[in-house]
């Protein structure tokens, strides 16, 4: 269950220092991971003029694969995982402006909020279980990426927005030996 409170975490942003080498690393370190797993990084993204895609608005999902492994590889046990697969579907809402970026995300543990700036310092995020995880947030061409890292392991984040205006989302460990990911797609209501 770690992992499912983990991947909706929320927070409000704070200062703390971020180079940029910092984050060119962490860019590095994400394009390894895309690769190793299999990731197709060529897809076309609905962007804005600037590059960069606009989540404005009220997703709802349509889908979720590849949960069970995930959990089971993060050593979660069946029946947390039995929870976590019985869930309901999370509604997201964003405010973006360029890369200022307001997220609410209302799940059954209740709604978690988090709000940041692209590109900008590194930021700490409370997880379900009140726990800090340290995070930096970043484009990869017209994708969100966001490297958070807590007491339970280091995570990517990624969404993005394909030609036909579908979001998807996914979540990998960043750790040797895991391989599991699992992810969701939404729709923008209407």
């Amino acid at each position: 269950m770690r992992a499912i409170i983990y991947a909706s975490a929320a927070a409000k942003s704070e200062s703390k220092s971020h180079s940029s080498a910092q984050v060119k690393k962490s860019e590095s370190y994400v394009r390894k991971v895309n690769a190793l797993s299999g990731v197709d990084s060529s897809l076309k993204r609905c962007s804005t003029e600037q590059g960069v895609s606009d989540f404005s608005g009220k997703w709802t999902c349509t889908s979720t694969w590849g949960l069970e492994g995930f959990l089971k590889e993060q050593g979660i046990a069946k029946i947390q995982r039995s929870i976590a697969s019985a869930a309901s579907w999370p509604v997201w809402e964003f405010r973006q402006e360029n890369n200022h970026i307001e997220f609410k995300n209302r799940t059954m543990i209740g709604l978690l909020e988090e709000e940041f700036e692209v590109g900008g310092a590194e930021f700490t995020a409370p997880d379900g279980k009140g726990q800090s995880l340290k995070c930096s947030a970043f484009w990869e061409g017209a994708t969100l990426l966001i490297i958070r890292e807590g007491p339970q392991g280091k995570w990517t984040e990624e969404r993005r927005i394909d030609e036909s205006g579908t979001l998807h989302f996914q979540l990998r460990a960043n750790a040797p030996g895991l391989t599991a990911c699992w992810g969701r797609t939404f729709n923008r209501a209407l």
